[in-house]
């Protein structure tokens, strides 16, 4: 029963404010205006945008622009989201990307003019990014008068303000020869002519012997090429002959001869070989090859006498071999070229000649024919090319190993027969070579 209560209390207050009520309509000025809500109380600032009559089909266009671009850049790289960086338009580099919201921003910056509704006041972070370029002076000679450069037409301060800033481009380094190297030249014909000095040593197990020295030599070669485009249907499109010649005095000893110094001892070689050029990749060139090789050593010790008065005779070898190996070029730039080479070499057949009639008239020379071994050597070659002629430098290695021969006989002059082999040898040599080629 309290609800009567209540209403009688409004009433009684109502009747109290109506004689206010009136007053303020009264006294109040004509024209007058309740003061606005502020609906946004933590806002001080807001933008009103005007836009052209065409707005609607210009912003469109550009928010189309911005998604396709935002898929195209996302299926290129692979591991952008949607809110990552992109631009409207053709791809560009990567320090011009602008995100997602400038974008926005841009095209509705392009598309309406603002219009401040409340106080000026400093702009937030967001909004420093599309305020309008700064206004260029009407006047050329103003900006000449006063020392400053003239300053860039509206086509291009536009374009500085809405494009991010480029950066500074790298410094390009200077041209040099050791840059991207180009396709190597194999020219047609090329002769090769150098010197060569070396370490030899030659070994015979059975009797503990070895005979060493320095060699001196020079060689040469010449190289032509029979296909230079190297079409499928060539087979062979190299031929290479090289010859050598080296000389030098090597001391012998062993344990039951003594030691002898000094015997001269020379060696021609002779080589001649087939290849074939593969080009795997543009600077570099692959040949193998295989041909036919004779090596003559002759050892002179006729006449001379060792440490226990034995008496040394004259010796000689003939090596037929084939040459199988593969040679590697590779143009590391304009100027600089290196070579390698492999090579194993079969021996075919070979004769050793002792010329035992140095030591006595009644003794008979021996011939003894050797049918097993072989051969090992490589090369590692630097090459410094120059207008028409190269120059070169070369460590190398040769190897040989025989087997020992067949047990022949002879009959001197005072009828003896007499019965000797060649045993197992071998010989290594190492040296360089310095070489110019045309």
């Amino acid at each position: 029963m309290w609800y009567p209560f209540l209403i009688a209390k409004r009433l009684e207050v109502m009747k109290k404010n109506i004689p206010v009520l009136i007053a303020a309509l009264i006294l109040a000025p004509r024209g007058a205006q309740a003061a606005p809500v502020e609906e946004f109380p933590r806002e001080t600032h807001r933008t009103e945008y005007r836009f052209d009559e065409n707005h609607s089909q210009r912003r469109a266009k550009a928010m189309d622009a911005e998604f396709s671009c935002i898929r195209e850049q996302r299926g290129r790289q692979g591991t952008l989201e949607w809110s990552d960086v992109c631009v409207a338009g053709d791809p560009v580099p990567a320090h011009k990307l602008v995100t997602k919201k400038d974008l926005v921003n841009m095209a509705l910056d392009e598309v309406a003019t603002k219009r401040e509704v409340r106080p000026a006041r400093s702009p937030t972070r967001r909004e420093s990014r599309i305020l309008p370029p700064p206004a260029r002076s009407s006047s050329p000679l103003a900006s000449v008068a006063s020392g400053r450069p003239k300053e860039k037409e509206s086509d291009e301060v536009e374009a500085d303000y809405y494009a991010p800033a480029e950066k500074p481009a790298k410094k390009r380094h200077e041209e040099s020869s050791w840059q991207v190297p180009p396709e190597p030249i194999v020219k047609k014909d090329q002769v090769e002519i150098g010197t060569e000095i070396s370490h030899i040593s030659y070994k015979e197990p059975i009797f503990n012997l070895e005979e060493k020295g320095v060699m001196y030599g020079v060689y040469a070669s010449y190289a032509h090429r029979l296909d230079e485009k190297k079409t499928d249907t060539a087979v062979i499109n190299m031929v290479k002959l090289d010859g050598k010649f080296s000389t030098g005095s090597l001391d012998y000893k062993s344990d039951g001869s003594g030691t002898l110094e000094n015997i001269p001892d020379y060696i021609i070689e002779l080589r001649g070989v087939l290849g074939y050029d593969f080009t795997p990749v543009p600077q570099s060139v692959i040949t193998p090859y295989a041909g036919l090789g004779f090596r003559y050593l002759k050892d002179g010790g006729g006449g001379m006498s060792s440490s226990t008065g034995a008496l040394a005779y004259d010796r000689a070898a003939r090596y037929y071999y084939l040459p199988m190996g593969v040679e590697f070029q590779n143009q590391l730039s304009s100027d600089w070229l290196i070579a390698m080479t492999g090579e194993f070499d079969i021996f075919l057949y070979g004769r050793q000649s002792s010329y035992l009639s140095d030591t006595s008239v009644l003794e008979p020379d021996l011939q003894n024919d050797q049918h097993r071994g072989y051969g090992l050597r490589g090369s590692f070659q630097l090459v410094k090319k120059g207008e028409g002629m190269n120059i070169a430098i070369a460590p190398f290695i040769r190897y040989w190993r025989v087997r020992n021969s067949e047990l022949t006989g002879a009959v001197g002059p005072s009828g003896v027969v007499e019965y000797g082999d060649e045993p197992n040898n071998n010989s290594t040599e190492f040296g360089v070579k310095l070489s110019v080629q045309y």
